[in-house]
């Protein structure tokens, strides 16, 4: 009655054991080869992340990447186009404000 026996592991120790029974004269060891991997001729282009014209417009005004204002609204749990507007409406509070103390305080 034939048994099979599978060795999944290229360990010393087994290969030791595949050797051994080799040696036997009631044994028959055949090697299964792995399959050969083949590569695909049709290239996978790699999709470059898409942001909105508001996004790759504040990025030029924030002097930020949109990939660093997509990680920004991340931490802040809004979507891009949320922190963006945030954002510059924060940049022309700012400005409003420097302008009046520079009108305030001469100078």
């Amino acid at each position: 009655m034939p048994y099979t026996i599978t060795i999944t592991n290229d360990s010393p120790q087994a290969l030791a054991y595949v050797e051994k029974a080799k040696k036997l004269d009631f044994v028959k060891v055949t090697e299964i080869k792995k399959p050969k991997k083949v590569k695909s001729k049709v290239k996978t282009a790699i999709a470059e992340p898409t942001f909105s014209q508001e996004v790759l417009e504040a990025a030029k005004v924030l002097k930020m990447t949109p990939d660093e204002i997509v990680a920004a609204a991340n931490e802040q749990e809004m979507t891009p186009d949320d922190y963006v507007f945030v954002m510059m409406i924060s940049e022309k509070i700012n400005h409003n404000i420097a302008k009046r103390w520079d009108e305030h305080f001469n100078l």
